[in-house]
C-alpha cells in the first residue's frame, strides 16, 4: 500500500489543479456519526444552512475538539467572541451579573447541553458577549477559531456574503442581540 506525502499531493495539485476539488467532493460521501452530529447540529445556524456543501465541509473540517473542566469561563461578559463553539457533552451556564453591587453574584439565564451553538452571529463578525459561559461539569466541545474561518472566507465568496449579512443584521438592528447561542431540542432525539 502506498502512502501520499504532503509534499506529493501539493505537486499533484499542481499538475492537476481540479484534484482538490474532486476530493472534497469525495468527502462529501464519507459518513461517520461524529460528522453527522456536527453537519446536523451546525445546519441549525441560518448563514450555515445556506452555504455551499464545499465550504460546509471547509469549515467542518476547520473545528478543533476542546475539552474544559467544571468551573472554566469559556466566556466573560464583554469578551470578543473568536470562536464558534458546538457542545458535544456536558452543561455551560449562560448568566449575567444582575446586580452590580454584589460582583460574584449572577443570574442564571439557560444551562445549555449537547448539541448547543454558542455565539454563532457574534462569533461570524466578532462582536463583544453579552453574558458569561462558565461550565457547570466537564464539556466536551468542537470550536472554530476566527481565524480558521478567516482562511475559509478567503477562497468562499458564499462566505464572505454570509458575513456581510450578519454584520447588516448585528450592527445595523434596531434591537440588540442579547443571547446568542442556538439550544438544542433535546425532544427531537429518539
Amino acid at each position: 500500500m502506498a502512502k501520499l506525502t504532503y509534499e506529493g499531493f501539493k505537486s499533484l495539485e499542481r499538475q492537476f489543479p481540479a484534484l482538490t476539488t474532486s476530493f472534497k467532493e469525495y468527502c462529501f460521501k464519507y459518513k461517520d456519526d461524529l460528522r453527522t452530529f456536527l453537519e446536523m447540529e451546525c445546519e441549525k445556524i441560518k448563514y450555515f444552512s445556506a452555504l455551499s456543501n464545499i465550504t460546509k465541509q471547509e469549515l467542518l473540517y476547520s473545528m478543533e475538539r476542546r475539552t474544559y473542566k467544571a468551573g472554566d469561563k469559556i466566556f466573560r461578559e464583554k469578551q470578543t467572541i473568536d470562536r464558534l463553539i458546538l457542545i458535544q457533552s456536558g452543561i455551560v451556564e449562560l448568566s449575567v451579573t444582575y446586580d452590580k453591587r454584589r460582583k460574584y453574584e449572577s443570574f442564571i439565564i439557560e444551562r445549555l447541553t449537547t448539541g448547543a451553538i454558542l455565539n454563532h452571529q457574534a462569533f461570524i463578525v466578532k462582536d463583544k458577549s453579552d453574558t458569561y459561559f462558565k461550565c457547570r461539569t466537564p464539556v466536551s466541545c468542537f470550536e472554530l477559531s476566527y481565524e480558521r474561518m478567516r482562511k475559509v472566507m478567503e477562497k468562499r465568496a458564499d462566505l464572505k456574503q454570509a458575513r456581510l449579512d450578519i454584520k447588516q443584521t448585528v450592527f445595523n438592528s434596531s434591537h440588540e442581540i442579547a443571547l446568542d447561542y442556538i439550544f438544542h431540542n433535546h425532544s427531537d432525539t429518539p
